[in-house]
């Protein structure tokens, strides 16, 4: 593995890091994404001229789109375990919180 690739790696493990000390206040996966999108379309040459300059931006709508896709299943999957948690059908959100810790920490060690 490149030296440069480790550095990366390296520093991406440090600003997770903190963003976990910090309570995750920032959604560090959307703003990788859309920067990646970004950079796909920086310096390739099918992106002069006008066409190629509509087919990136419709590929970063569609992106955009599919993000907002999936926070809607996220905000709507916790609205309906809170109404289950409402009529007594699910465990309590520190319960659930603390699962998807132990989650995380054990993909983190994979």
């Amino acid at each position: 593995m490149p030296k440069s690739l480790l550095l990366i790696i390296r520093n991406m493990n440090t600003v997770r890091a903190i963003t976990r000390e910090h309570g995750h206040p920032v959604d560090r996966y959307t703003i990788m994404a859309r920067s990646a999108i970004t950079g796909i379309h920086k310096n390739d040459k099918q992106t002069f001229g006008l066409l190629g300059k509509f087919l990136g931006w419709w590929e970063k709508v569609m992106f955009e789109n599919k993000l907002r896709l999936e926070n809607w299943k996220i905000w709507l999957g916790f609205a309906f375990l809170k109404m289950l948690q409402m009529v007594g059908k699910a465990p309590s959100m520190d319960t659930v919180k603390q699962l998807i810790e132990d989650e995380e920490k054990r993909l983190e060690k994979l």
